[in-house]
């Protein structure tokens, strides 16, 4: 019944599994981590590298890589589906777009170990990225048709098996050494009520001074100033050092 309501009666982009939001999830991450990032799954078992699978045998070991990220590519349509969060839905529409080129690549290199036409497989599962609104930004940059190679010597033939034509619009596949730009870190705000809040300026200071204690303070009232010159105000009181 489950299945029926979110495949037949409502469209991703309605968030069909919000109601099952509230009823899951790793209650300690917010006791605990001040609703920052938790770095473990969504059982909170933390990242040891276990999902490793080499087995010496190229096809099984890109079979395995293609049910790997087919796998992770359920998981985001579903996370999708579970908000309404307007920056919830714009990251997984990111997310969909490198995860769906790594589920592109697994296919690509089968068909051309194996003969094997494996990309028609695909979308796994079957709800293209064109059904989400949020991926057309990424895809009009071409990000769902390229791979980076993030190494400068790594992989050097990778071009040689990643080319041809994305198979849902024809996009030239291309693979481009370095990384995508990144995005400049943002200045968060305090967070009293995780109490993360900002310095006290004075605490810094006397942390300073007994740090300081005995040394050469030359160098420490220059420091001060700039730091009073370019730092924000903490809830409205400009407190000088």
């Amino acid at each position: 019944m489950f299945l029926r309501e979110v495949l037949f009666n409502a469209p991703p982009e309605d968030s069909p599994l919000i109601d099952r939001n509230d009823k899951n999830g790793i209650r300690h991450q917010f006791l605990t981590n001040g609703n920052s990032s938790l770095v473990a799954n969504f059982l909170g078992q933390p990242w040891q590298g276990d999902y490793v699978f080499s087995s010496g045998n190229l096809v099984l070991d890109m079979l395995h890589n293609f049910f790997l990220e087919s796998g992770a590519r359920m998981g985001k349509l579903r996370v999708y589906e579970s908000t309404t969060n307007p920056v919830a839905k714009r990251l997984c529409g990111y997310l969909l777009t490198p995860g769906g080129v790594h589920q592109l690549a697994c296919t690509v290199a089968l068909e051309k170990l194996t003969g094997v036409s494996v990309p028609t497989m695909r979308p796994i599962p079957d709800i293209s990225n064109t059904k989400i609104p949020e991926t057309a930004e990424f895809h009009a940059k071409g990000l769902h048709a390229t791979l980076y190679r993030f190494s400068d010597n790594d992989c050097q033939r990778l071009s040689e098996v990643f080319n041809g034509s994305h198979p849902e619009d024809g996009c030239p596949l291309s693979v481009v050494d370095g990384h995508p730009d990144g995005h400049p870190l943002a200045d968060l705000a305090t967070a009293p009520a995780s109490g993360i809040p900002s310095f006290d300026m004075g605490e810094m200071k006397e942390t300073v001074d007994r740090l300081m204690k005995g040394n050469d303070y030359s160098k420490l009232d220059d420091a001060m100033a700039a730091m009073n010159e370019n730092r924000k105000p903490i809830n409205g009181t400009n407190v000088k050092l």
